[in-house]
């Protein structure tokens, strides 16, 4: 009877771990334990059979503890899912690898320079010399064409221009333009001349008079006056104040002719019909016709003041 009994008892323990599913007991994240067979589960969580035979709601993976996840996933059914939320073992690869070595400082290691000076920095490098060289060769420049503009002394404005920079330009350029001394002589002698007698011809300013005027046989011939480029400077200013006589709609005056040469033509002008800051419009003798034509100052080679009759 003895031997039965324990046949009977071996029989109902073996039914009742295939009804159980053999419950093992997972420890949880918490410290508590739980206790039940797996069933079924997905990437949320797993379903167990508690022991007295009900089941569990779905238990998330997280809850459970590392130990607990990695007896789940030694079962091929729940492997693809615990084994994601198992990380002990990667983290100790992690820690055995070898820590990486810290650099070390470099030795002889140039240090940033300070900030220095805008001055500082142009001479203490070849680029800022060339600029520096570059702007003191405007800074002559500009002086040159300012003494043309204003009919001023080149070396006197450039001398002054090579020690101190940019402020003599701007002197001279506030200054009116300079009319040479015996220009203005020989202008207001002949205007003299025009006011004396009615009989006598008007000359144009810029004209030399024949100081010698006992008779037709001592009277010596009125010579042309010639400006040239380089000498005078051609802007709205030079023709206003030396040729205002070819000013006008009616030119009455015609004892005097002018010429303007520029690189390519000559022109015999009747008069100058408008004028800006940079070109004037000039009427010139095309055969029959009359053509009014412009000419940009900076075109203009030479002016020449001629007596009627002369040319």
């Amino acid at each position: 009877m003895r031997r039965v009994w324990i046949i009977l008892s071996l029989l109902a323990w073996v039914t009742l771990g295939a009804v159980t599913g053999w419950a093992e007991v997972y420890p949880m994240a918490d410290g508590t334990r739980m206790e039940g067979s797996p069933v079924s589960a997905n990437e949320r969580g797993i379903v167990l059979r508690l022991p007295d035979g009900t089941f569990s709601d779905r238990i998330p993976w997280e809850r459970f503890s590392q130990e607990a996840l990695r007896e789940f996933a030694k079962n091929p059914k729940f492997r693809r899912f615990a084994e994601v939320y198992v990380f002990e073992e990667e983290q100790a690869t992690r820690a055995a690898r070898p820590a990486v070595p810290k650099p070390q400082p470099v030795e002889g290691k140039l240090s940033r320079p300070e900030q220095p000076a805008i001055w500082a920095g142009l001479l203490g490098s070849p680029v800022g010399w060339l600029i520096l060289l570059a702007l003191y060769a405007a800074n002559l420049y500009a002086a040159y064409e300012i003494a043309i503009y204003r009919a001023r002394p080149v070396a006197l404005v450039c001398g002054l221009a090579a020690v101190i920079p940019v402020i003599p330009q701007a002197v001279f350029l506030a200054l009116p333009t300079q009319i040479p001394r015996e220009e203005e002589g020989v202008a207001t002698e002949a205007a003299a001349a025009g006011g004396a007698a009615g009989a006598a011809p008007a000359i144009g300013a810029g004209l030399h008079l024949a100081r010698d005027t006992e008779g037709p046989a001592t009277a010596k011939p009125v010579e042309p006056t010639v400006f040239k480029r380089g000498e005078y400077a051609f802007n709205r200013r030079f023709f206003e104040t030396k040729f205002s006589g070819f000013f006008g709609m009616v030119r009455r005056d015609k004892s005097s002719v002018l010429i303007i040469k520029t690189g390519r033509h000559q022109y015999v002008v009747n008069r100058i019909t408008r004028i800006t800051t940079n070109d004037m419009h000039v009427e010139v003798q095309r055969g029959a016709a009359v053509e009014e034509i412009p000419l940009s100052f900076s075109d203009i080679q030479e002016v020449e003041l001629r007596p009627a009759g002369g040319h």
